[in-house]
């Protein structure tokens, strides 16, 4: 499409010149110096790019896994990210050891868990990678044994309510066995709008997007 629209172009051009008493060899020559600027355009732009993907992946080679997880970018689980889960398994730990009739201090542990919650309310046990990567509204509720995998951010509206089982993941691994085996993971985020109601069971995958008033019912 582009050819034939820089064709007609070119004979647009010919014909406009032919009326201005122009003959075949000045067109000639009127193009060849019209492409000698395309041409010293076209290496300039491609230049800029060259020198704009080069600063890309330096930055992104600069890059700690830390960094590089929080970005959306292929990262491996290496010291430093492990070391900040150690927060999120000793709250969890906590949380699914507490006295399950003392709702005060259920309150608390997950206040401190989450990443941002208004009045949330979790029945353990509960699991989770972070903890700081999931924000949930007013009034959310999750019943027994709930798994979030918040590798990538996971935003919860408000008043919803999670049945037993549900699970959330944004994690996910490359599917050719020779990458996946190179410890490469990544995280896509997730997002539950307002009045959501997920049944038993119900496994939510990387990158999904759901609206507000869904209801999914128990599979």
């Amino acid at each position: 499409i582009c050819l034939i629209v820089i064709g007609n172009i070119y004979i647009i051009s010919y014909l406009n010149l032919l009326t201005l008493g122009y003959n075949f060899f000045e067109y000639v020559k009127f193009i060849i110096g019209r492409l000698e600027c395309m041409i010293s355009v076209v290496g300039i732009v491609i230049v800029f790019f060259i020198i704009c993907i080069s600063k890309k992946r330096k930055r992104r080679k600069n890059m700690d896994q830390i960094k590089r997880r929080d970005a959306g970018i292929a990262y491996i689980a290496d010291k430093e990210v492990m070391e900040q889960q150690k927060r999120a398994r000793k709250l969890t730990q906590e949380l699914n050891t507490v006295d399950r009739s003392d709702f005060e201090k259920i309150e608390k542990i997950v206040k401190e868990l989450l990443g941002k919650s208004e009045g949330a309310f979790i029945n353990p046990p509960f699991y989770c990678d972070y903890g700081f990567n999931i924000e949930v509204g007013k009034n959310f509720y999750a019943n027994y044994n709930c798994t979030i995998l918040d590798v990538g951010k996971v935003t919860i509206g408000d008043n919803c309510m999670f049945a037993p089982n549900v699970a959330i993941y944004t994690a996910g691994h490359p599917i050719h066995p020779d990458s996946r085996n190179s410890m490469y993971e990544y995280g896509i985020p997730v997002s539950i709008g307002d009045n959501c109601w997920l049944g038993g069971n119900t496994i939510v995958c990387p990158g999904v997007k759901l609206g507000h008033n869904v209801v999914i019912g128990a599979r």
